[in-house]
């Protein structure tokens, strides 16, 4: 019986991560205007995929600054 709870957790778990994944992706593709990679090769698309993602990132946290929206911090500040 445990066994059987696991495998729905997981599983709920595994759907929830799709449906997050998918609307970066989709974010990625309609808002940047990304349909194909540039370049080829496995270690350059690899490359590339790191500066979209990056992107994306610095995207959305200057979103929350911008929008007072950052929360609490992970480490409190340094003071010189």
């Amino acid at each position: 019986m445990d066994r059987y709870f696991q495998l729905l957790i997981s599983e709920e778990f595994a759907e929830r991560r799709i449906i997050q994944v998918e609307g970066a992706f989709g974010v990625i593709k309609e808002n940047n205007r990304f349909s194909q990679f540039l370049l080829r090769g496995s270690s350059k698309v690899q490359a590339e995929t790191v500066l979209i993602v990056m992107a994306y990132n610095i995207n959305k946290l200057h979103h929350k600054i911008r929008d007072n929206r950052t929360g609490t911090q992970l480490h409190s500040k340094l003071s010189a």
